[in-house]
């Protein structure tokens, strides 16, 4: 259902000529695990699209059942779209129970060129029909960028890059490595292939290996990433893996943006919850939202983050237990 949901979006986006690319979900388990229904489950949809053809795709789908899944911004979207570390818009179709999500960015460390990929796009079968899917090269840095923004939360993230790179044994290594260097990324590629290497097995080219040792801080975040993966040692809050797993400081700067911003500051549905407010009372919920978080969380966040400060700060050159 799924799948023959994504093949009707698109062909609705192409007649009114916004550019798609459907990524991870139904396209990733046709052309890496060769069945819809086999190995790799999906619960959602993920649709690239141009920033500046987000809410005119969101208009488009709202005369098809859809609705936006945070109706707690009551117009706010050009806002929304504005904000630091914004890079999804979630919709949701009541009668399907289909989550749809219109990507313009990965993670908000991760700046896309939809152009760029546009031009490696590669046919992908899809339930009988022939679609454009990302080419194997951009499918590994994107699943890599992923993983690591979930901070490879679940072994099937690695088993997707096993399964990509065993089919594709003519992997353009050298093409990926400069793309993830321009684009900030070096760390979570290595993140994710070590991870796929250590816990899967797979097998990695002998200079791929060679650049892969060279970074000590994917070597210490693997090691806290295994351990956070079988809840085998308590691990640092999640803010500080997202920190140290982003090279450039202007990255790293850009998420601690987002993190405030995102996390701390824009009101959520549950703050509506919580506490309802009508529309014009709306700006109360900035004030709102961290004082709930405070109550919420309170003193052992503060102190969780306090004692792993300094093995961020010290750029994680040592391995932590």
């Amino acid at each position: 259902m799924l799948s023959g949901e994504l093949l009707n979006i698109l062909r609705l986006f192409e007649a009114h000529h916004i550019p798609a690319i459907p990524y991870k979900g139904p396209v990733l388990a046709a052309s890496v695990y060769g069945d819809l229904a086999w190995l790799r489950q999906f619960g959602d949809l993920d649709i690239l699209v141009p920033k500046r053809e987000v809410l005119r795709a969101k208009e488009l789908l709202s005369t098809h059942g859809y609705r936006p899944m945070w109706q707690l911004f009551w117009g706010r979207e050009k806002t929304y779209l504005r904000q630091t570390g914004a890079y999804t818009y979630n919709l949701y179709h009541d009668a399907c129970r289909f989550k749809l999500e219109l990507h313009w960015d990965v993670t908000p460390a991760f700046r896309l060129d939809l152009e760029d990929l546009w031009e490696r796009l590669e046919p992908i079968s899809l339930a009988g029909t022939t679609v454009r899917g990302l080419s194997p090269e951009d499918t590994l840095l994107i699943l890599s960028v992923h993983g690591s923004d979930h901070l490879w939360s679940k072994l099937s993230m690695m088993g997707d890059i096993v399964e990509l790179i065993r089919l594709h044994p003519e992997m353009k290594w050298q093409h990926v490595m400069d793309q993830a260097r321009t684009f900030g990324v070096t760390r979570m590629l290595w993140l994710g292939l070590r991870l796929a290497r250590e816990l899967l097995g797979t097998a990695l080219p002998p200079d791929v290996l060679d650049r892969m040792e060279s970074d000590p801080v994917a070597t210490a975040l693997s090691m806290q990433l295994r351990q956070r993966l079988f809840g085998r040692t308590a691990s640092p809050p999640g803010g500080v893996l997202q920190f140290r797993v982003r090279e450039r400081w202007q990255d790293k700067g850009r998420y601690g943006f987002y993190y405030v911003q995102w996390h701390l500051l824009t009101p959520h549905p549950e703050d509506q919850e919580f506490f309802p407010l009508p529309r014009l009372l709306f700006p109360l919920y900035y004030i709102l939202r961290p004082l709930r978080l405070a109550t919420r969380y309170g003193w052992p966040y503060v102190q969780s983050l306090l004692q792993h400060l300094p093995s961020y700060l010290a750029g994680g050159r040592q391995r932590i237990g």
